[in-house]
């Protein structure tokens, strides 16, 4: 089950990249990689960091970890607790968009 589940998100996971990568005019392809959501794919509006410095959209990890007990990148056990906010992060993000 827990098999079937990581192949489900990585299918997700490479369709998401694949329409990221093709679409073009929305004035956000241009975003740093750093601002995007590794697992929504979309710009960060909430950062936030795990301990392993690994940093997710809070909306997007919730999500994730209401399916699974570990962290989507490195596989290790993590819950809501364990993630603190990037504020650094939000500012840039935020800076970024204003400039834009």
């Amino acid at each position: 089950h827990f098999f079937a589940e990581f192949i489900r998100d990585i299918v997700v996971f490479v369709q998401k990249k694949i329409m990221a990568s093709s679409s073009s005019g929305s004035g956000m392809t241009d975003i740093p990689e750093a601002m995007v959501c590794p697992i929504s794919q979309e710009p960060m509006t909430d950062p936030v960091m795990d301990r392993e410095g690994h940093n997710f959209d809070r909306p997007s990890i919730a999500a994730w970890l209401q399916r699974h007990s570990t962290c989507p990148m490195g596989r290790e056990p993590l819950t809501m607790d364990q993630l603190y906010p990037n504020r650094a992060l939000k500012q840039q993000i935020e800076e970024w968009k204003a400039s834009h």
